[in-house]
């Protein structure tokens, strides 16, 4: 398989060391999916090392300190909504425009997305983890409901 990696800022430098354990060597395309010009980039970008997607992994987490520790009734929204769009909202994004651009091969490419299950055994001090999770989830059964229908 053609793998091709995303990755931006410090955790760059961990995307390229991890990449360097793989048999042959991999590009790694620049993506903040907070940004909207790396969003806009993406298919011209992943173009340029391959044709087309047989699939995707989605695996971003993230939230800010202040959403973390248990102290969610605490949280403002401002934290809360940054952990939604970067740990849930992201799948929906990238995907949109890879399929706007055949990118994914219509009715063989694979979506897979990993998420933390570990997260609903370490509450309360993960609970913006759980909420996320649980809009990951959504997320990915409405893709898959609209993807059956389309193919209907």
């Amino acid at each position: 398989a053609n793998v091709v990696l995303t990755s931006f800022g410090r955790a760059a430098g961990l995307t390229k060391r991890i990449a360097g354990r793989l048999p042959s060597e991999v590009p790694i395309v620049q993506l903040d999916v907070t940004n909207k010009d790396d969003l806009a980039n993406l298919a011209a970008a992943v173009s340029e090392h391959v044709p087309y997607l047989d699939g995707v992994l989605h695996s971003i987490a993230f939230a800010p300190e202040a959403a973390l520790g248990g102290n969610f009734l605490n949280t403002e929204w401002d934290d809360v909504k940054v952990a939604l769009e970067i740990s849930a909202f992201s799948l929906k994004s990238p995907w949109a425009r890879a399929s706007a651009i055949a990118l994914i091969t219509q009715g063989r490419s694979t979506v897979l997305s990993l998420c933390n299950s570990s997260l609903s055994f370490s509450a309360p001090r993960r609970v913006i983890g759980i909420v996320a999770t649980k809009c990951l989830r959504f997320f990915i059964r409405q893709s898959t409901w609209r993807a059956f229908l389309e193919q209907k």
